[in-house]
């Protein structure tokens, strides 16, 4: 089994405390870019966490993931 790295327990940390994460608050909060790409990781190693797809104000589609 892989071991979670520090982003991924930031994530986590995050998902944990705060509820839900956008990858645009993971890129500002933490310096995670690639937000899905860490969700993956998790996903991996076991972590049960649902995306939620939503549209914005500009009916632009957006991605918030929380714990499931």
């Amino acid at each position: 089994m892989k071991r979670p790295n520090s982003q991924n327990m930031l994530v986590l940390r995050h998902l944990n405390e705060k509820g839900g994460l956008k990858p645009l608050d993971a890129l500002r909060l933490y310096g995670v870019y690639r937000l899905a790409a860490r969700i993956h990781d998790l996903r991996e190693l076991g972590i049960d966490i649902r995306t939620l797809r939503y549209k914005n104000g500009h009916n632009k589609w957006r991605t918030r993931y929380v714990l499931d």
